[in-house]
């Protein structure tokens, strides 16, 4: 489920994650059903569900609080509700998620203890400094011990907060050079639109274009759920494509709408 989810195939993600989540209730395994909750939320909110993803956690939550589960597990809890609020760009709700945690944590399945939630956190209170500081460490840390899904997704986010555009598009070109040969498209859309603009500068730097094609129509596509809850939307149309590869040219609304 965790890979079909990165791939960006969100549907056939939602089937193994609920066929997971039931082998989990059949053999009475509170971790792996809050593990599966967890996944479950995030595909959710991939496909623009926010109140069904935020569902997915609070029920993640009780169980856990309720089977007495270690704190690391609701630090990884707390950091779904973070990623789940930031994603509908409600800061407070994130904030409140975030006094949940006394860990760095992350909901994610593959890197959980990188704390990149928090980073992201910081990105959305305009604490650039700070995020970019506390990527570089979890890039380092992830660099050392070999885990190589948290670097790519450390540096995807420290192109997010770099200093500078041209810093953003090293970064993310180093990013995509690593998540390429797996095919790594997930990653890339949770980041959002605000990766659009840095994409053209990564196409520049030796990045192919049919790789960023793919980020792009995931991007596009999971901001047309998130503008309409509730839905598995339809892949974007070639011609909603090319608009978003003028933005990622840089090109002004004028001049897409002349091309």
């Amino acid at each position: 489920a965790a890979l079909e989810h990165e791939w960006n195939h969100l549907p056939l993600a939602l089937d193994r994650v609920g066929e997971a989540i039931r082998l989990a209730e059949w053999s009475d395994n509170d971790e792996f059903r809050v593990a599966g909750y967890l996944l479950l939320a995030r595909v959710r909110s991939s496909a623009g569900d926010a109140d069904a993803a935020f569902a997915e956690i609070r029920r993640a939550y009780d169980l856990a609080s309720g089977a007495g589960l270690p704190p690391l597990m609701l630090a990884r809890i707390a950091a779904g509700g973070v990623e789940a609020a930031l994603a509908t760009g409600n800061l407070l709700a994130a904030e409140r998620w975030a006094r949940e945690s006394a860990h760095d944590a992350d909901a994610h399945p593959f890197y959980r203890t990188l704390g990149l939630a928090n980073a992201r956190l910081l990105i959305a209170r305009e604490e650039r400094s700070a995020a970019a500081e506390a990527l570089q460490q979890a890039f380092e840390v992830a660099t050392a011990r070999g885990w190589g899904y948290g670097a790519i997704a450390a540096r995807a986010w420290q192109a997010v907060a770099a200093e500078s555009p041209s810093t953003g598009r090293e970064y993310l070109a180093d990013a995509l050079r690593r998540g390429q040969p797996q095919g790594f498209v997930g990653t890339f859309a949770g980041a959002g639109p605000v990766l659009v603009p840095l994409l053209a500068g990564a196409i520049r730097l030796g990045i192919p274009r049919d790789y960023v094609d793919r980020i792009l129509l995931a991007i596009g596509a999971r901001a047309q759920a998130h503008a309409t809850p509730g839905l598995l939307v339809e892949p974007l149309s070639e011609r909603e494509l090319e608009v978003l590869r003028l933005m990622a040219d840089g090109l002004s609304n004028r001049t897409i709408a002349e091309r």
